[in-house]
């Protein structure tokens, strides 16, 4: 039937003999047959089942976007460049570096100027040149010789001593008012004059750094106080309980 179906359209077709052999054999052979010679043969079309990787792009070998052949899977696994491992090296060793300057602690032995100077700072106060002495003017406060001393130990800190000319003119760029100094004299008598620093060395009254006439050795007058530099910066002798600024005085 096949045959004859070819060789009927119009009656013209010109077959040759060989043709007609294979048409009829063709048509003798069962389905299986038929099926298994169309998959095998080398020059049919359709689907060629795994076609080898050709390595190129994936859109060449007909896989998803972004992959070609050799670097699928894990990104992790894929070498890297020279410039990547470059980059990735000079990011670690800047990491290294900060992890090391995070785990330093820092230096908090006496004596360091930078140290002194930053805890002077938090504690609102100024560094005494060349020293690790910390000065805090305590301004809004206006008390009594010994709230002033109390309020110093709150502050882990005593009342100012001054034993030098240049120690007083640092003082004098500190404060704007009248101001507590550390001296006191322990004694009973006023007269006597014996006034000492908080730390018991003895106060030097014969400083240029006193007023004219002071101390003056008056009844009552136990405790060293200073005027504003407005009025002289100068110290004289007064009463503990006269109310007044104050200075402490902390070394870090």
């Amino acid at each position: 039937m096949g045959v004859f179906a070819a060789l009927g359209r119009g009656g013209r077709t010109s077959v040759s003999p060989l043709s007609i052999v294979g048409l009829s054999l063709l048509a003798c052979l069962p389905r299986e047959d038929l099926a298994s010679y169309s998959t095998s043969s080398g020059g049919a079309g359709g689907t060629t089942a795994n076609p080898p990787a050709t390595g190129g792009s994936s859109t060449d070998a007909g896989g998803e976007p972004g992959g070609s052949a050799g670097t699928e899977g894990n990104p992790a696994d894929v070498p890297l460049e020279p410039d990547d491992m470059g980059s990735l090296a000079d990011a670690s060793a800047g990491d290294a570096g900060n992890e090391q300057d995070a785990a330093a602690p820092p230096d908090a032995g006496s004596g360091d100027a930078g140290f002194a100077a930053n805890q002077c700072a938090q504690n609102q106060g100024a560094l005494v040149p060349d020293t690790d002495v910390c000065l805090i003017f305590v301004a809004a406060a206006r008390v009594s010789w010994n709230a002033a001393s109390l309020g110093c130990q709150s502050r882990s800190a005593t009342l100012v001593s001054v034993k030098t000319v240049e120690r007083d003119s640092f003082l004098s760029s500190l404060i704007d008012t009248d101001i507590w100094l550390g001296g006191f004299d322990p004694g009973a008598s006023a007269a006597a004059n014996a006034f000492v620093w908080r730390d018991q060395s003895a106060v030097d009254t014969t400083m240029e750094t006193w007023a004219e006439g002071e101390p003056d050795g008056v009844a009552d007058q136990f405790c060293v106080s200073k005027a504003a530099p407005e009025a002289g910066g100068r110290w004289r002798d007064a009463p503990c309980t006269e109310l007044k600024a104050y200075v402490c005085e902390r070394t870090f």
